[in-house]
Formats: structure tokens, sequence, C-alpha cells
């Protein structure tokens, strides 16, 4: 029996950290956003247009993705995705929404492909099933966690706090794929 190999560990462990970082905000968005703007149309669609803006250049960039280093560009989605977090500490008007959906359009871009490619490769084939079972079981009960935690965050000590350990969570994401593409070098 094959263990698991380290680059998969650090492509799990770095996923589930992001994945807790994106969504400690949850259906709190709204909440928050409408103190920047009470406009349903900018609100919706703000996230309408980083899933069209995502949508589409996913094809495209997954095309280029396949010419470069898949560690380098999932490291480099991770930071865009810590970027566009910390904008959430900065952002005050309607427009800033939109900037930021671009980072989180672009982050998406950079680690679609990529990241389903490295796991294909680090995967253990002997254990495919049961490895790509922690992964989708991982991002289920880190949703379910990372709700129930954002809701006692913003509750307990409010938003600026929430967005600090978001960001916390998505540097530390960083550091890890910063690791892998080390690792990558020759």
């Amino acid at each position: 029996m094959t263990p698991m190999r380290i680059e998969y560990k650090i492509l799990l462990i770095a996923g589930l950290l992001a994945n807790l970082g994106d969504n400690l905000i949850g259906p709190f968005y709204a909440l928050w956003v409408r103190k920047i703007t009470e406009n349903p149309l900018i609100i919706g669609n703000s996230i309408a247009f980083y899933s069209l803006l995502t949508g589409i250049l996913i094809i495209i960039f997954g095309k280029l993705a396949d010419k470069y280093n898949k560690e380098l560009l999932a490291m480099l989605g991770y930071f865009l995705s810590f970027i566009g977090t910390v904008s959430y500490l900065i952002i005050t008007k309607p427009w800033h929404l939109y900037a930021q959906q671009v980072l989180f359009a672009f982050s998406a871009i950079m680690l679609a492909g990529p990241l389903k490619a490295l796991f294909s490769q680090f995967i253990n084939k002997e254990k495919a099933g049961f490895q790509w079972a922690l992964d989708d079981a991982g991002n289920k009960i880190i949703v379910a966690f990372s709700i129930f935690s954002g809701s006692l965050i913003v509750k307990l000590f409010g938003f600026t706090n929430l967005f600090v350990i978001m960001s916390l969570l998505q540097l530390t994401a960083v550091i890890l794929q910063a690791d892998l593409y080390r690792r990558s070098r020759p």
C-alpha cells in the first residue's frame, strides 16, 4: 500500500484552508454589502459578473495553463484570492465590488485547471476514490464549519475581524502552495 504523497497532502490542506477562508463570509455577504449599497441590482450583478467572467475565461486559461508550471499558477491563484479577501477591508463604493469580483474571478481561473491537474498527478492511484472523497467531503464539511464559525465571528467580533481571519487563512494557503511550487523546481 502506497501512502499519501506529501504533494497531495499539501494540495488538500491548502485547498481546505482556502475554502474555509472563502466561505466564512457565507450568507453574511449580503449583510456586509448593505453598508456599501442597498441596491439589489449592484449586489446581485457583482456576483453574476464574477460567474460570467470566470465562465468565459476559464476555458481560455485552461489551454494556457498546460504550458506553464501548475504549482506556480495555483500559488498565484491563491494569492489573488488573498488580495481579494484583504480588499473587503477597504471596499467603500459599489464599483469596488466589481473590482473585487475581477480579482476573485482571476483567482478561480488560475486555480481551476491547475489544481485539478495537480491533484490528478499526485493522487495515489490505488487510493484514488478515497483521496478524491477526502477532497470532496472535506470541502463540504469546511463549508458547514465556516458558515457556522463565520456567524459567530460576525456576531461576537464584527466584519473587520472576520475579514482579517479570512485573509490569514488565504495567506496560509498561499504559503503552502509556495512550498509545493518550491518542491517542483529542479
